[in-house]
């Protein structure tokens, strides 16, 4: 345990961790715990903690790990975006509102802004606002490949979201009925 709760893991223990949870989940879970105990106050644990937890499919755990790490580090913007996506695909579209709120701004600058203000639009069933924020999202993001293949999954269900659908089914499409329909396709990466 470190003397000073509020100093953060190095950098190359971070990448490490990230490395060994890709290769085994469990391995890198219990590793993580670890450096945990050890920099209890660092937020990008926590939220690599979240991550893994979504990737098992501990949602519970993966939103309480993740508010943790925006609750130390409220402009943790990777985390915060992360944590309301997880509200938003659990249908909890207040709640993800709310998280999301600092990260959408009248004029988005990053890809994290515009895909924040593309799901905002798409939680209160605004198709035509959302996909041209998730689009320039995508533009904008080069450096995180598995949050465009999610944001990209998302775009083309808005654009073409009931192939075959009657008109009447089309017409009555929402945002959340459009998340229970991409459940299944849906993999979540963080």
């Amino acid at each position: 345990m470190t003397d000073d709760a509020f100093s953060l893991c190095p950098d190359a223990d971070i990448a490490a961790l990230a490395a060994l949870a890709g290769e085994d989940g469990a391995a890198g879970q219990a590793a993580l715990v670890r450096r945990l105990a050890d920099f209890p106050a660092d937020p990008r644990l926590h939220f690599l903690s979240g991550s893994l937890r979504a990737g098992a499919g501990d949602f519970d755990g993966a939103r309480i790990a993740m508010r943790r790490a925006i609750e130390i580090a409220p402009g943790y913007a990777l985390a915060r975006f992360q944590l309301g996506m997880l509200l938003m695909t659990s249908g909890e579209f207040p709640a993800a509102l709310e998280v999301l709120h600092p990260l959408i701004n009248a004029a988005p600058a990053t890809y994290l802004e515009w895909f924040a203000s593309g799901a905002a639009h798409f939680m209160r069933d605004d198709f035509e606002a959302a996909i041209p924020a998730l689009r320039q999202g995508l533009a904008l993001n080069v450096e995180n490949a598995p949050l465009n293949h999610d944001m990209a999954l998302l775009l083309s269900r808005l654009e073409a979201p009931e192939e075959g659908a009657d008109d009447q089914e089309g017409a009555e499409l929402s945002a959340a009925r459009l998340l229970l329909q991409q459940a299944a396709l849906r993999s979540t990466r963080h």
